[in-house]
This record gives C-alpha cells, structure tokens and sequence, in this order.
C-alpha cells in the first residue's frame, strides 16, 4: 500500500458529493482518495465488493486494506484528516458509535431526499435565484471521474 486510504460513495448522491468535496479540501496532505462506486474502476480496485452493499453505505479502504463501512469509517477517516483527532475522540464516547450509525443509517436511506431539499438547491432564501436544476441532473458526480484520483486509482 502507498499509505493513503480510498473512499467510495455514491456519486449520484448531491449530499455525498458535496460532503466528499468538503472531505477533499481537508485532506490537505491528499491522504484519501475518493472514487463513486458507481466507476467502472471499483470492479478493478476492490473486485470482491458488491454494488449493492456500497449502495448502502459508503466504505472507507484504509492504507493498511481494513474496510469500514458507514459510520464504522468515520473515526479511520478523521485519524487520516489534519485536526480530525478531537472528533475521533468524540466518536469514541460511551454511547456515540451506536448513536452515530443510527444517524448514518438514518442519513443514507435518506440521503437522495436530504441533498435534494431546496434550501441546498438554490441557496438559503435567495428569492432572486433562478429555479434549480432537478437533483438528477445536478450535481451528481460522473461515473467515470473519480473526484481526487489518488496514486492506487492511477495503478489500477
């Protein structure tokens, strides 16, 4: 392994994408490559992963090959972000890690609904916005770009 970890989502998901661009402006040392799982190149990457259970929650691969799922990756995440440390302490309380999968789970089945909402399309109340494009056919990141392409996307 090259020491940076690989995350799929659904790049058809609005909320994922733009959580994943927040996710790659704070990985300022590029430690996490982020790949849609609906990319022809997961089959090459991880060819043992059904696309129905990365439909379901996304799956960090981290640098040493363990896979997280859902809210299982987010303390891995954090410990791979600059400053991330505290909120993966936070995680760790007594109590957190059932509750964050119960709102990760909540937040996935959910997720096309959530980053669809009006507020995220248009912006916060600005009347003099034109109406945004419908959720499918904005935002949604192709299937064919990965949105960092990282150094094992590149080898494979």
């Amino acid at each position: 392994m090259n020491g940076e970890a690989l995350l799929l989502f659904d790049g058809q998901c609005r909320l994922c994408s733009r959580i994943v661009s927040f996710l790659g402006w704070w990985d300022a040392e590029r430690r996490i490559a982020f790949l849609p799982y609906q990319s022809p190149l997961v089959a090459r990457v991880l060819p043992d992963v059904a696309p129905r259970d990365l439909a379901e929650a996304m799956l960090l691969v981290a640098p040493d090959g363990e896979r997280h799922r859902g809210a299982d990756a987010l303390p891995q995440m954090l410990a791979l972000l600059p400053g991330g440390t505290p909120l993966r302490l936070l995680l760790a309380l007594p109590g957190v890690p059932s509750a964050a999968r119960h709102v990760y789970g909540w937040i996935a089945a959910h997720r096309h609904d959530i980053g669809c909402a009006p507020s995220m399309e248009k912006g916060l109340g600005d009347p003099d916005q034109e109406e945004a494009a419908p959720c499918e056919a904005a935002g949604a990141v192709p299937a064919s770009r990965p949105l960092l392409l990282g150094a094992r996307l590149r080898q494979a």
